[in-house]
C-alpha cells in the first residue's frame, strides 16, 4: 500500500429503524508501530453520515462528523505481495490468512475474496493490466461480477497494487441484498487524484 494515499469512499448500511445511512469516509495512514520485526503502519479515518432520502428517514439525526479516528493498522507484506489489516495489535503477533486485506501474487483465472469470515464472495479474475499514477505503475487486477450480488450484476470490480479496491479502501463490504456496501470513490496522492469510475487521472490532489 501507498502510503502517501487518501482513499475516499462511500460506505451505505441500514439503522434501527431500517433507514438507509450514507457514510463519506476519508483514510489514510499516519506514523507507524514495530511489531515482531513487521512495521504497521496507523490507519485512520475522518467521516460523516447522512440518511439517504429513499426510503425517506424522517427518524434519522446524523451525528457530527468525526476527525481522525484511529482505525486500525495496515502491514506490507512484499515478499508474498500481500497487506494485512488488523483493527488491534497483540504483543509478538503474526498476521494469518484471516488478516489478509490484499494478495497481488495471482493470475488470470484466481480468485480475490471479499468479507472473509462467514459469508465470502469470490471474484474470478479475467484479466491483468497496470495503471500509471503518480509517477509508478499499478497492476490492476479486473474481475468478472459475482452472480450471488445482484446489485452488481455487470459491474466489474478491481483490485489495484499499492492502491487498494474498488469495493472500497481498507473494509471490504458487500451484501447480496445492497443493504450493506463500500465503495471507493476515488484515491489521491499529495500531488494528483484518480476516479475509480472512470480512472481518469487529475493533477489537483485535493479533488478526491
Amino acid at each position: 500500500i501507498d502510503t502517501t494515499i487518501i482513499w475516499t469512499t462511500e460506505e451505505v448500511g441500514k439503522d434501527m429503524s431500517s433507514c438507509y445511512i450514507k457514510t463519506e469516509c476519508k483514510y489514510y495512514l499516519k506514523g507507524f508501530e514495530l511489531n515482531n520485526s513487521r512495521v504497521w503502519n496507523k490507519v485512520y479515518r475522518s467521516y460523516f453520515s447522512y440518511g439517504v432520502s429513499w426510503p425517506a428517514c424522517t427518524t434519522y439525526i446524523a451525528p457530527p462528523p468525526v476527525y481522525n479516528s484511529f482505525y486500525g493498522y495496515m502491514s506490507n507484506d512484499s515478499i508474498n505481495k500481500k497487506v494485512y489489516f488488523v483493527s488491534f495489535l497483540p504483543p509478538n503477533y503474526t498476521p494469518t490468512a484471516n488478516n489478509t486485506v490484499y494478495d497481488f501474487n495471482k493470475a488470470v483465472g484466481d480468485s480475490m475474496y471479499v468479507n472473509p469470515g462467514p459469508t465470502t464472495y469470490k471474484f474470478i479474475i479475467n484479466a491483468i493490466d497496470s495503471v500509471l499514477f503518480s509517477g509508478k505503475y499499478h497492476k490492476r487486477f479486473l474481475t468478472s461480477p459475482t452472480p450471488s450480488i445482484f446489485f452488481m450484476t455487470g459491474t466489474q470490480v478491481t483490485f489495484m497494487e499499492g492502491v487498494g479496491s474498488s469495493l472500497g479502501a481498507v473494509s471490504h463490504t458487500v451484501n447480496p441484498m445492497g443493504e450493506a456496501t463500500s465503495n471507493l470513490i476515488c484515491f489521491a496522492s499529495p500531488t494528483q487524484t484518480m476516479s475509480i469510475t472512470n480512472h481518469s487521472v487529475y493533477t489537483n490532489g485535493g479533488l478526491c
